[in-house]
């Protein structure tokens, strides 16, 4: 039960953000025998069993060029020290909410005059609730606000090696060859990849991120046949801001939700090719509102729900005109876009990762600032269904919780999960 022997349970209880007194944080992830202790720079250490007491489980980390500090877990208690109980560390999965709210307030009042340590917090909290392991009152609240807004973002879900490789892959090997093919895409290149290419496994399915799928619609789930890589150049901004556009704005009239047949989308005519959920990857920086981001609108889930509810065609109103209008203009006729409210760019950084509902409206940001293109990563996936996958399958949009056990049972599924 202890760090290298094997016995996996309690490297998987000792899995988490944790955050010490003085507001450092670290992961610790559980990876076959090894326990991996993460840093915020990314840096990681595999810590090494050293001793076996009762419930308490001691183990050294070397710290890139530091002297190596000693751990000790209490598998009874929970609780994690150092150096002899100098420092405590705190699981923010683990606290009780009154208790992880007292520890991000007090911190906060401590290091008030250092932004960098704030920013740390406020990404230890969404972290903390897109961990590998997911459960508690952490989890309770990120369910809340999926069910509310209709997506999450989990910061630094996958290591900065895998998304350099992945950089690598698509700046060296793919796109080279795509533009080679389709010169007329070199503002918006659309690639894919097989999502048994071992990249693809290694960034969805050993990674935190396959741990949030399965919270939210089961371990039965399926990943689409191929991966979209979809990358962005930068072009010249209008000569009005972007910000300052109204809704009408070009890029904006490309809301839509995925599944809808167009002439360029390989999706068939006559049905909706609705799936479960969406996961996007960010191999660039999109720090900033310009910058290609996934702009999503919140809430839309649900209207788009009701609406199709209230229709005299239900899911079928998706299908008229489908041959000669846009995906917009059918998302206009079923639920009205006024209704929609203000949509929100995703702010994310390299590492992070987005997990929106199937019935989410959503449009890509103009690329605006800096030079080098936005690449994001995206896999769609299912959960088990009774017809079988990659076919229409109306149901989940008129209930769109009916394929979320993890929202309508958050807690037995965090617990089944664990």
């Amino acid at each position: 039960g202890t760090p290298g022997t094997g016995d996996g349970s309690v490297l998987k209880n000792m899995e988490g953000v944790w955050v010490k007194d003085d507001g450092l944080q670290i992961q610790l992830v559980h990876c076959g025998n090894d326990l991996i202790l993460r840093e915020g720079s990314g840096h990681e250490s595999v810590c090494t069993n050293t001793d076996q007491s009762g419930p308490n489980h001691t183990f050294t980390v070397k710290w890139r060029d530091w002297e190596p500090s000693t751990f000790v877990y209490n598998s009874v208690t929970g609780e994690l020290t150092e150096h002899n109980g100098r420092y405590t560390w705190n699981n923010l999965g683990l606290l009780t909410t009154r208790k992880w709210e007292d520890r991000i307030e007090a911190l906060r009042q401590k290091h008030t005059e250092e932004p960098t340590l704030l920013q740390d917090l406020d990404d230890s909290v969404t972290q903390a609730a897109t961990i590998r392991r997911l459960q508690g009152p952490l989890w309770l609240q990120s369910c809340s606000f999926f069910k509310r807004e209709g997506f999450l973002l989990g910061r630094k879900m996958i290591p900065p090696e895998w998304v350099q490789q992945g950089r690598e892959l698509v700046e060296g090997i793919l796109l080279p060859k795509h533009l080679t093919e389709n010169p007329h895409q070199k503002d918006n290149a659309w690639l894919t990849l097989s999502s048994q290419h071992p990249l693809l496994n290694k960034l969805l399915y050993e990674s935190p991120a396959v741990k949030v799928v399965q919270q939210l619609i089961g371990a039965d789930f399926s990943p689409n046949h191929d991966i979209q890589i979809a990358i962005k150049n930068p072009s010249s901004p209008a000569s009005t801001s972007w910000e300052r556009k109204s809704r009408l704005f070009w890029d904006d009239t490309n809301a839509h939700i995925d599944g809808l047949h167009t002439s360029d989308n390989g999706v068939p005519p006559g049905g909706v090719q609705n799936f479960s959920m969406l996961v996007g990857i960010a191999l660039t920086p999109q720090t900033t509102a310009t910058r290609g981001n996934l702009c999503v609108y919140p809430g839309s889930h649900i209207k788009i729900q009701d609406a199709l509810n209230k229709h005299p065609q239900g899911v079928a109103a998706f299908l008229e005109n489908e041959t000669t209008s846009t995906c917009t203009e059918r998302l206009d006729n079923v639920v009205g876009m006024s209704t929609l409210g203000a949509y929100q760019p995703l702010c994310v950084d390299v590492g992070d990762v987005v997990f929106a509902h199937y019935q989410v409206a959503h449009f890509a940001s103009p690329h605006h600032t800096g030079v080098e293109p936005r690449i994001m990563l995206y896999t769609r996936v299912n959960a088990k269904r009774p017809n079988g996958l990659w076919v229409p399958y109306p149901p989940p949009m008129l209930d769109v919780w009916m394929e979320y056990p993890g929202i309508t049972t958050p807690t037995a599924a965090g617990e089944q999960q664990g």
